[in-house]
Order: C-alpha cells, then sequence, then structure tokens
C-alpha cells in the first residue's frame, strides 16, 4: 500500500507490515530514508519525539514482551540524556555541559564514576592484549 501526496508516493506498508517513509522496500518494521549528501541541521532524515512540557522527558524504550530492557530519556528541563539498562535509574548520563556520569545522575566533572557496591571496584583499566591486569 502506497500513500501519496501531490500525486508522489511518500510512504509504504508492505504485506509484512514494515512501513518505509521515503522507500518503497523498507528492510524493517520502520525505515526512514532519505538520500541527501550534504545540508544542514534537519535536512537529513530524522525521527522526532518532542514533548512541550518544560519538565518532561521524552524516550526510547527497548522492551522484551512489557519488560524494559534498556531505555534512551532526555530530560527538557536539564538537558541531559541518559543511556539506561532495565528501569533502574543508573546508567550512562550525559549533562548539559558534557559532563558523563556512570552510576550518577549529577556528574560534576568531564567524567564521573560513582560506585555504591563495596564488593567491586568503581573504575578497572586492563590491558587484555598483554595478559595483564593493568598498565
Amino acid at each position: 500500500m502506497a500513500f501519496a501526496v501531490n500525486a508522489s508516493n511518500k510512504m509504504y506498508i508492505l504485506d509484512s507490515g514494515n512501513v518505509g517513509i521515503g522507500t518503497a522496500s523498507p528492510g524493517s518494521k520502520l525505515e526512514l530514508y532519505g538520500d541527501t549528501s550534504s545540508g544542514g541541521y534537519g535536512v537529513y532524515p530524522a525521527l522526532t519525539i518532542r514533548n512541550d512540557n518544560t519538565s518532561g522527558f521524552s524516550a526510547v524504550h527497548f522492551n522484551q514482551s512489557t519488560n524494559q530492557k534498556a531505555r534512551i530519556e532526555v530530560s527538557n528541563s536539564g538537558g541531559s540524556m541518559g543511556l539506561y539498562t532495565t528501569s533502574a535509574a543508573s546508567g550512562i548520563l550525559i549533562n548539559s555541559s558534557g559532563n558523563v556520569g556512570i552510576g550518577t545522575t549529577g556528574p560534576s566533572a568531564k567524567l564521573q564514576v560513582v560506585n555504591n557496591s563495596q564488593s567491586t571496584s568503581a573504575l578497572t583499566i586492563c590491558n587484555e592484549v598483554n595478559g595483564g591486569d593493568g598498565f
């Protein structure tokens, strides 16, 4: 099935249920296509999630059945972006200053790692090539 604007096809739904915007042969459940070699912001194919509430969030959830396995979340008020596994609050957060936090929602340095467990290290750097446990 094709949807047209001004006699030009713009969106397709295949028998498989795949939906293509800008393509007649989508290879996944939703494929956005645009053939742009250059251009500024907004010219390339993009998916926009809009929430006009200044204290709200926008998110993409990755679920297995009804169980959330991971999510990407953006805060409208703080301008931060978080990458989380399961539905827990800890993950990787990048705030509007560019600070990165692992295990914290309020990083105060370019990289801040917080570990609330005394049974594991907060940060481990390994040189596996030489079989060692450090540099």
